[in-house]
């Protein structure tokens, strides 16, 4: 769930970030690592990361009763974690911004 937490932060971010020349930033280290032309790219992959990690979380979930309330409170800490992130004044997040030198 931790890697899940940090994307969204990482996702929410961004653009904040990018301002601050931050590089401790998922899809920072993804455009270098990969050396990706757009940022459009490395974007992408993380969300694909995101994906794909939230896919394991509920494969994981398959693993434990029904009737327990441990898959009905970690889906809403990973909630949690999403409304933190992308509702939070602290990144004043916006669905789309201009990354500019692209």
């Amino acid at each position: 769930m931790n890697k899940i937490s940090y994307i969204y932060n990482d996702l929410a971010s961004l653009e904040k970030e990018m301002k601050e020349k931050s590089l401790s930033n998922i899809v920072v280290v993804l455009k270098h690592e990969r050396k990706y032309d757009k940022w459009q790219d490395a974007i992408d992959e993380a969300a694909q990361i995101l994906k794909d990690e939230l896919k394991t979380f509920e494969m994981l979930l398959k693993f434990f009763p029904e009737d327990t309330y441990f898959k009905t409170d970690f889906r809403m800490l990973v909630q949690s974690a999403f409304q933190h992130s992308f509702k939070s004044t602290r990144y004043n997040f916006k669905q789309q911004f201009v990354i500019e030198n692209e």
